[in-house]
């Protein structure tokens, strides 16, 4: 950029009991592309046990560390890390992410970019700007074949791994295509999937300098059975990003047993054929207010790789102007952790800040690392959350339609719940309880956040079929 000049920027982090991340971390950002003299980093330890705050003070001294005595969440700790930053912008990174070298110069200039160029001429204003984030792993693409029939897998283990990383990789294995999770159990990892014909998995790769070796409890439909795992060719022997390009056979698993263990090696040569898959371009919501990762969950081939206007950037990884923050405020401490992100650039976009997407800046994230997908909190928070932020933000309308639907589909999960239970069908539903206890709680957390609702939509300067028009289809 012509005549660009680095401006102070304050990296913020929120740790709870990540002591095995933060190594990945601080090393990575003591490597950026930055001036460090223009940097200062922030840590906020949320009342951690593990000795995160003696590992970072005794390892990386030039790091800022703010100790709760008690866990304040993502949104009351970068909170406490805002409040105590120093200079034009703010950027939030998850302590279970590293960043790449142009991470922070890359959105620092998309940022300064539009608030200085001529086509930033429409009377918006750009308060924040998201990087791409890629999952930690890059992965090797598999595709099953059943011939019409459908298998069960479970207790998987990739034999590779380290004892101390066989949790997170466990959790890192992503079951893209025909893939059914039929039981899950969040302390261990471990987890049973009906795979149909065709299914998508995608196997990570812990490192380059080893064969990945995954063995798998498969369950047949009974008699003689056959299976096929194939490797999906996404890239070609060059790395330039080819879709389906073809499948190589790696494995066949037959058996005349209705359970049979069998392993599954990935040679070092197939990681020619490795991808990325995004964890997030950005956040997108819907007419329903649900929100998603933009790309989640997909291989990255490019289909992300120019700027553009989002709803708001994924909370794991963003910079945000320090006037914007002044303007809207910053998170909403009560919703602890989920959501605060669409709610915080919700009222942004509202009060005419837009957020734009970075796609050179890139973060990679091991997702979940300090929390667990689809626990009791994880579901509470998610649950809880959308509808706040719908009362706080949105007309009023919508947030009747939509608590209207999540109470009856509450009361219609728990009964379904219940009759499965008395047939004797076991299920993994953290979602009931949660549920009930949300729709309690309503009765005090909507009067404690009316003179919120009521301050956010009387400062609104963009009209809501603005924010309609950027509303998405899914």
């Amino acid at each position: 950029m012509k005549d660009f000049d680095f401006p102070q920027v304050t990296i913020v982090t929120v740790n709870y009991n990540g002591k095995r991340f933060l190594k990945d971390l601080f090393d990575s950002i003591k490597n950026l592309n930055y001036p460090a003299d223009k940097l200062l980093t922030i840590m906020v330890d949320n009342g951690s046990s593990d000795g995160s705050s003696d590992f970072t003070g005794s390892n990386y001294p030039w790091v800022k560390i703010i100790n709760s005595a008690q866990n304040l969440g993502y949104a009351g700790g970068n909170n406490a890390g805002i409040k105590a930053s120093q200079g034009k912008y703010v950027a939030l990174i998850n302590n279970d992410c590293i960043v790449e070298r142009n991470w922070l110069l890359k959105m620092v200039e998309a940022a300064e970019k539009e608030n200085t160029g001529r086509e930033n001429t429409v009377g918006l204003k750009t308060g924040s700007v998201g990087s791409k984030v890629l999952f930690y792993y890059s992965y090797i693409p598999v595709t099953v074949k059943t011939s019409g029939a459908t298998f069960e897998i479970s207790d998987i283990k990739i034999d590779s791994a380290s004892e101390d990383m066989q949790y997170d990789l466990l959790k890192s294995i992503k079951f893209l295509k025909g893939c059914t999770c039929i039981y899950s159990d969040n302390e261990t990892g471990s987890s049973k999937w009906r795979i149909s014909d065709q299914a998508l998995i995608a196997i990570p790769v812990q490192s380059l300098d080893s064969d990945t070796s995954v063995n798998m409890l498969i369950k047949s439909p009974g008699g003689k059975s056959s299976l096929g795992f194939y490797l999906e060719k996404l890239n070609d022997i060059n790395g330039k990003k080819i879709n389906r390009k073809g499948l190589a056979l790696l494995a066949e698993a037959k058996s005349k047993e209705e359970f049979f263990r069998f392993w599954l090696t990935i040679k070092r040569d197939m990681y020619l054929y490795r991808a990325d898959i995004i964890n997030s371009c950005g956040i997108e919501v819907n007419s329903s207010f649900y929100a998603r990762d933009r790309g989640g969950n997909t291989f990255d081939l490019g289909q992300h790789s120019k700027p553009q206007e989002v709803f708001g950037p994924c909370g794991s990884s963003l910079l945000a102007s320090r006037k914007m923050l002044e303007d809207t405020g910053l998170f909403e401490d009560m919703f602890f952790t989920y959501y605060e992100d669409v709610d915080l650039f919700w009222r942004a976009q509202l009060k005419g800040w837009k957020s734009i997407y970075a796609p050179d800046a890139v973060a990679r994230h091991h997702h979940c690392g300090s929390n667990v997908e689809w626990s009791y909190s994880f579901t509470y928070h998610v649950l809880r959350n959308r509808l706040l932020a719908i009362f706080r933000c949105a007309w009023f309308s919508a947030f009747v339609k939509n608590y209207f639907l999540f109470t009856v589909h509450s009361f219609a999960h728990t009964i379904f719940y219940i009759a499965a239970r008395i047939r004797g069908a076991k299920q993994n539903r953290p979602d009931i309880k949660a549920r009930m206890r949300i729709i309690v709680e309503m009765f005090w957390l909507l009067p404690a956040q009316l003179a919120s609702r009521v301050r956010i939509r009387k400062e609104i300067k963009i009209p809501d079929p603005q924010i309609k028009k950027m509303m998405a289809d899914f």
